[in-house]
């Protein structure tokens, strides 16, 4: 591990720009799409019927960016990091651990969210505005467990320890 001098901070930080360049324009698509799931979801938070299944698609839109953004980057980043930074700490900035955490988190809530969709109509029987109202209401805990597993999972990738990255780069404490 190698800490950077004053004077190659500048240096560094372009390599990364350059680096990610391609990287950006895929994550840009995809930024869009999401941009537009978002607004379709608050345009349709009173009908229950859309925003659930909305979300669903959300869930697996969202697994299957993150897999094919983990697929195009994973070892990039490790093997540019890797001279840099702590190998204790790869996991806060490479893209190795988080997107898979994130992922299956996503893929397992929406097949949560699917059993908990069906279970409804074939357990219980309703009128179709009244089926969605429930599901609705058996979809928020889905949905808030989604949101709970996933700060537990990645809590590192929200929350990195900055200073010590910083000390690593540096070589020394800020």
């Amino acid at each position: 591990m190698m800490a950077l001098a004053t004077s190659e901070i500048l240096t560094f930080w372009n390599i990364i720009k350059s680096f990610r360049r391609i990287v950006l324009v895929f994550d840009i698509l995809f930024f869009i799409v999401h941009g537009i799931l978002f607004i379709l979801l608050a345009k349709n938070i009173n009908n229950h019927g859309i925003f659930v299944l909305m979300y669903l698609f959300l869930l697996i839109f969202n697994a299957f960016w993150l897999i094919l953004s983990w697929f195009a980057s994973r070892r990039k980043y490790y093997d540019f990091w890797k001279a840099y930074i702590n190998p204790a700490r790869l996991g806060e900035v490479t893209a190795l651990k988080g997107p898979w955490r994130w992922a299956v988190n996503n893929l397992l809530h929406a097949g949560l969210l699917i059993f908990v969709l069906v279970s409804l109509s074939r357990i219980f029987v309703f009128e179709e505005d009244q089926y969605w109202y429930f599901a609705a209401i058996a979809s928020a805990f889905v949905f808030l467990s989604n949101c709970l597993c996933d700060f537990l999972l990645t809590w590192g990738v929200y929350f990195p320890r900055v200073s010590k990255i910083y000390e690593d780069l540096i070589g020394r404490v800020p």
